[in-house]
């Protein structure tokens, strides 16, 4: 009896990537959303929905090709030191610094 789907995201400076696999360990479908970042004189920066949005295409294009079942559990892994100040209601107020 299954329990359901394990999704690994990893999101990176050029994108997001979602892996969709079996309990045991077995790759059923993959998916990946593009990242873009704008280089500044401090490093880089892009905006936190950009990297919302590109996560949550990954993880959609990767469900798209596996088969229909339930997701068990969620890993995500990310790059290094990215921050994004947040204001009162939580939402960013500028963009994320890399």
């Amino acid at each position: 009896m299954s329990l359901g789907y394990l999704v690994g995201l990893d999101v990176g400076t050029t994108g997001a990537k979602a892996l969709v696999s079996t309990a045991g360990g077995q790759t059923l479908a993959q998916g990946h959303a593009r990242l873009d970042w704008q280089a500044t004189r401090w490093g880089a920066e892009t905006a936190a929905q950009a990297i919302f949005d590109a996560a949550l295409e990954a993880v959609r294009r990767a469900l798209r090709q596996a088969p229909a079942g339930p997701v068990a559990a969620i890993g995500i892994a990310s790059f290094a030191e990215s921050s994004v100040l947040l204001g009162d209601t939580g939402e960013p107020v500028g963009p994320v610094i890399a």
